[in-house]
């Protein structure tokens, strides 16, 4: 691949990262959702459910000593939905879509063993505990509304605002730093997301987002490192494998692990097609590189057509 062609694949891989820091953004319609947790042997009160999307404000709910749980008025989506330990230590998590008005889950957890102990990398026992001050929840449900709105700069105002509020708000600062990291305000973004991982070391969200950043400043060493923690935090989390694949083959080591974080993330990142292709042709296994540029085409946008295209024919 010459090198104008290559340039160009490399801005779609980076300008794909964007929106999926933001997915659950374009959600309108809001939803109700009821839920009973069963727990063997052990006292459902002692466990806390949370609902978070992208890099969204996380909602938590405790479980009543009926196992009952309740979010109300949540945008209607895709979810991760996280059961927790007073402590923080994760004990159950899937992935669950919410989009009918009425919802309702029925979460049966495996049998525990000392899960009353914190564990590490997790939420923190005070992140559980930290109420957001009502004024700071309308100024962070104000910028998320602009962002909704593609209005940056009231976003970016009214999230500040809420940090102001409420300095451990860890979401309106992951959402500060996705708003500069849409504008190309690399340093800033990366500060953001520097601040909310530091206020939640067991978030997945503002890891892949940091790691992001750092791919988009090309300092693919550090990007690495960061995204090994989101794999870690966020398992097979698209964007977290999608960064951690993209990341190593920046750096052309380690192909092997490289290709499986790439090839676990295609399906919902198709940008981590196109590393693959770029990997497959180094290694001059070209028919591999044309096999995933024409998977990318696709579903591919009319305006990352063109390069791609052009790629494809020179492979031919």
């Amino acid at each position: 691949m010459n090198s104008k062609s290559f340039s160009a694949c490399l801005y779609l891989l980076l300008v794909s990262l964007g929106p999926c820091a933001e997915a659950q953004s374009r959600a309108h319609d809001n939803v109700s959702v009821s839920g009973q947790l069963e727990a063997d042997g052990i006292s459902a009160a002692g466990f806390v459910v949370a609902l978070s999307a992208g890099g969204e404000m996380e909602r938590r709910a405790n479980v009543s000593t009926g196992g009952d749980f309740e979010f109300i008025d949540v945008p209607s989506g895709r979810y991760e939905l996280t059961v927790t330990t007073l402590y923080g230590a994760v004990v159950y998590r899937e992935y669950i879509s919410l989009h009918s008005l009425s919802n309702h889950i029925s979460v049966r957890l495996p049998a525990q063993k000392n899960v009353g102990r914190p564990a590490s990398r997790t939420v923190s026992a005070a992140k559980l505990r930290h109420k957001v001050p009502s004024k700071a929840r309308k100024e962070f449900e104000k910028g998320m509304e602009a962002a909704r709105k593609n209005d940056s700069a009231a976003a970016i105002g009214h999230l500040a605002k809420a940090t102001e509020l409420d300095p451990e708000l860890m979401e309106a600062h992951n959402n500060l730093g996705i708003q500069h990291l849409k504008a190309d305000a690399y340093e800033t973004a990366l500060g953001y997301f520097q601040k909310a991982a530091e206020l939640d070391l067991g978030a997945p969200s503002p890891h892949i987002n940091l790691a992001m950043a750092l791919v988009r400043m090309e300092r693919y060493s550090e990007a690495e490192q960061v995204a090994r923690k989101a794999t870690r935090l966020a398992g097979d989390n698209a964007v977290a494998r999608y960064t951690l694949g993209f990341a190593l083959v920046k750096q052309e080591k380690n192909t092997h692990e490289a290709l499986d974080n790439l090839q676990r993330a295609c399906d919902k990142v198709p940008s981590a097609r196109l590393a693959i292709a770029e990997m497959s042709e180094k290694r001059g296994d070209v028919e591999r590189a044309k096999q995933e540029l024409r998977a990318y085409l696709k579903a591919a946008k009319p305006e990352e057509r063109q390069t791609v295209e052009t790629w494809l024919a020179e492979l031919q």
